[in-house]
Order: C-alpha cells, then sequence, then structure tokens
C-alpha cells in the first residue's frame, strides 16, 4: 500500500462468509427479461408501495439513490455520492440503494415521474451535484464510505497498462508492430496477451511467425535473400506465403 501512497484506515474490509444465513428473506426478488417487461410488472403489481433503487456512474463520480411511490406517483427519494470512480464502484451505488430506500420507508415523506426511471435520474444525479441533506440520510452513510479494494486495484491496473503502451510505444519495435498490426498497435498486443496468456511460449512463437509470415517458407526466405526463388516447391505455382500454403496449396489439403 505504500508503494501506491493508499491509506490503510481508508481501505473497506472485507469479512469471509463462513457459514449461510439461517433464514429466509420474505423480500421478493423478480429478475425480468428487459425494460418494457419490467414496465409491464409494475404497472401490474398491485402493491401501495413501490421502491426503485439505482447506482451509476457518470462524470467520474459513483452516485446511488432510491425513490419510494405510493399508488404509482412519486412520494419522496433519497441520493447519495459516493465519491470518485477511482474510490468505488456502481456496484457499491447499486447494494447502497436498498439502505436509502429503507429509510425512506421509515420516514414515509410525502412529496410529490415513474419510480424505475426516476431513480436511474436520481442516481446520476447523485453522482453529478452530489448527496441528499445528511440528516436526511441513513445514519451509517452521514460519513464518507471506505475506500473500495476493487476499485483501488482496477485505478492501479489502468494507470500500469497506460504506462506500458507508453513504454510500448517508444520501443523501436512498435512501428514495426504497427504495420502488420490491424487497428492500434497498443491495442492489439494487449489482445494478443490475452489470447495467448494459456499458451506455452513454442506455440506463441508458431503464432507470431504465421502472423508475420516471418517463417521458414519461400516467400519470406526469397525476400531476405537466403534463397533464390519464393515459389512453392510443392505446386510450384504460387509464392510460398502462409496463406498458399495452409489454404491454397493442393499438395497439402489433405494433410
Amino acid at each position: 500500500m505504500n508503494t501506491y501512497n493508499l491509506n490503510p484506515k481508508k481501505m473497506e474490509k472485507r469479512q469471509a462468509v463462513r457459514k449461510c444465513a439461517d433464514w429466509e428473506s420474505e423480500i421478493r426478488i423478480r429478475q425480468w427479461e428487459g425494460k418494457e417487461d419490467a414496465l409491464k410488472q409494475i404497472e401490474e403489481d398491485d402493491a401501495e408501495h413501490q421502491l426503485f433503487t439505482d447506482g451509476s456512474g457518470i462524470e467520474g463520480m459513483v452516485g446511488s439513490s432510491a425513490v419510494l411511490c405510493k399508488e404509482g406517483r412519486r412520494i419522496s427519494s433519497l441520493r447519495m455520492q459516493l465519491g470518485k470512480e477511482t474510490e468505488h464502484e456502481v456496484f457499491e451505488g447499486e447494494s447502497v440503494g436498498p439502505s436509502l430506500g429503507l429509510e425512506l420507508l421509515k420516514k414515509e415523506r410525502h412529496e410529490g415521474v415513474e419510480g424505475n426511471e426516476a431513480a436511474d435520474e436520481e442516481a446520476k444525479e447523485a453522482a453529478v451535484r452530489g448527496s441528499s441533506p445528511k440528516q436526511l440520510l441513513p445514519h451509517t452513510f452521514r460519513k464518507s464510505l471506505p475506500m473500495s479494494s476493487s476499485a483501488a486495484r482496477k485505478m492501479f491496473a489502468k494507470e500500469l497498462n497506460k504506462t506500458r503502451d507508453d513504454m510500448f510505444r517508444q520501443s523501436p519495435r512498435f512501428m514495426r508492430f504497427q504495420k502488420v498490426a490491424e487497428g492500434d498497435a497498443t491495442s492489439v498486443a494487449r489482445k494478443f496477451q490475452t489470447i495467448t496468456k494459456d499458451l506455452v511460449k513454442p506455440h506463441i512463437s508458431i503464432l507470431v511467425h504465421l502472423r508475420t509470415g516471418h517463417c521458414y517458407l519461400y516467400s519470406h526466405l526469397h525476400r531476405i535473400g537466403k534463397i533464390d526463388s519464393l515459389h512453392c516447391l510443392a505446386c510450384k505455382r504460387e509464392p510460398e506465403t502462409v496463406y498458399h500454403f495452409l489454404l491454397q496449396c493442393p499438395a497439402h489439403q489433405r494433410a
């Protein structure tokens, strides 16, 4: 943590869950297929109160919200700005939302947009403009939340990737790699790393040779001046390139 200038006292502490809960929740949980299905189910719900929560990340900040509706009309809402996206995740905002909702249910203050849409709007409002007045928030959320370890890892991974990309762009290999890459060379290099992370080095070497054409086929050997002819010895029709060797040459069709 000292390396990355992190204060352990400000980081979240996660405790391992060693056993399953010995109780069953009475809250009904529904997973809808999409927005239209969700709106249809909401309209058909005959409950007097409906509570909508959401978390959102926008403009580098993370927010959470809850909107309480009664008989289809919005009556109250709460929002909370968790902080920067480098210190918190949208998942946290999603998790804070139900606690804000419980606070609304306890107070049931009357005010006077449809719940699901309103929750999304309030979450974005919280991220950009800040929280509701502190005295309206649950006591737990009246002080800053600890920094998310997941958000910290993502932030440093992003910074390390940027540093790696910058170093790669300054490397003499960058321009040569860019010539064979389809798109930005740094993006292609990252994708190639992901694809080959479980392969052994000899297999990775074969893939590089095939992709670049720098292999023991006559087309390449002729280009670097090692042999006189670039044509395939098997069919004597075409230059012996990787594409010809693997897909065109009739001598290798049954291989």
